[in-house]
């Protein structure tokens, strides 16, 4: 069952959508955004504040969004945001996350079964931005994440934080910007996994995340456009073995190497307001994935409730995922 559940360990974060550590909060939790392809940093709309914490300073009124998705192979993704305005010229979100997979068949080594499990991440998220004169918001925010992979394994948690920048160019068009999972990363105790005396500790570290972008309005509640291009930083370390006969015996030396990965990934998308009440989305992004959806917003003007739906490929396409969402303002 140990080897089983090690195995596990390293690939459930790959069935999510990425192989480093946080993988699910890169998904995108709001069917608004991932139906423009999450390319979210610049935009007008206060309730994204989960993608740039400057965003927050736009909250005009209360604002409580309820998302869910529908995923293959047992996974889920839900989340709840909570926003207010806090004058004279600030606001903030408060946010849950939730990622897991279940029904995992455990077995031993010799392939009989032992226990139906399943493992999950969560993540609470706070946001604060504020407007710093009539054309620039600042923002910054706190996440605390826990990993739970099984009952070998503890739990491991991480505290990130945060750092975002909006800035209205002209009437039209604003630029955006974000450092995201600056510090973050979980902290494995492997010693009832393996069996081992003493602490045997692995870190992992999340991905850091800066990104850039703009949000364009083609024409005032008609069409607009955003764009951002995210470049994607994993610091990591591995022990590398080797041999060395300097002494005469062959003695095996390991070294601790710090190695940095990177990659670059744009996104693109693009909201048509067909009607008062609906608006129809799409937006790409560079790994491939295609995603459309659309925004009913229902007669109730006191509350303004709105529903968001979105469908989106998968890095590998191999599945898609259908993302429902209900918005309100209280």
């Amino acid at each position: 069952m140990r080897q089983i559940t090690a195995l596990l360990i390293l690939l459930i974060p790959a069935a999510l959508t990425a192989q480093f550590a946080g993988a699910p909060f890169r998904i995108g939790h709001s069917a608004y955004a991932a139906s423009m392809g999450n390319a979210m940093v610049a935009t007008s709309d206060a309730g994204m504040s989960g993608f740039n914490p400057a965003l927050a300073a736009n909250i005009g009124r209360r604002q409580v969004e309820l998302s869910s998705a529908v995923m293959a192979f047992d996974r889920s993704l839900s989340a709840v945001t909570f926003s207010t305005p806090l004058p004279p010229a600030a606001g903030l979100t408060i946010g849950l996350v939730y990622s897991g997979v279940g029904e995992f068949d455990g077995r031993t080594v010799s392939g009989y079964p032992t226990e139906r499990f399943s493992i999950y991440e969560a993540r609470v998220f706070t946001q604060f931005g504020i407007r710093i004169g009539a054309k620039t918001q600042l923002g910054a925010g706190v996440t605390f994440s826990m990993a739970d992979y099984g009952n070998n394994v503890n739990p491991a948690t991480s505290v990130g934080l945060d750092l975002g920048l909006r800035r209205r160019l002209t009437d039209r068009l604003a630029f955006g910007l974000t450092a995201q999972d600056l510090i973050a990363s979980y902290t494995w105790n492997t010693q009832d996994l393996w069996g081992t005396i003493g602490s045997n500790q692995q870190v992992d570290r999340f991905p850091l995340r800066l990104k850039a972008g703009v949000e364009y309005i083609v024409r005032p509640d008609v069409l607009t456009l955003v764009a951002e291009t995210e470049r994607r930083v994993l610091f990591a370390s591995t022990t590398k073995t080797s041999v060395s006969t300097s002494l005469g015996e062959p003695v095996i030396v390991r070294e601790v190497v710090d190695v940095t990965n990177a990659e670059t990934l744009f996104r693109l998308g693009g909201q048509w307001h067909a009607h008062e009440r609906f608006h129809v989305r799409m937006g790409i992004q560079s790994d491939s994935r295609l995603s459309g959806g659309f925004s009913l917003r229902l007669p109730l003007d006191r509350y303004a409730p709105s529903i968001d739906y979105s469908l989106s490929s998968e890095p590998s396409g191999f599945s898609s995922i259908h993302q429902f969402a209900l918005r309100f303002q209280l």
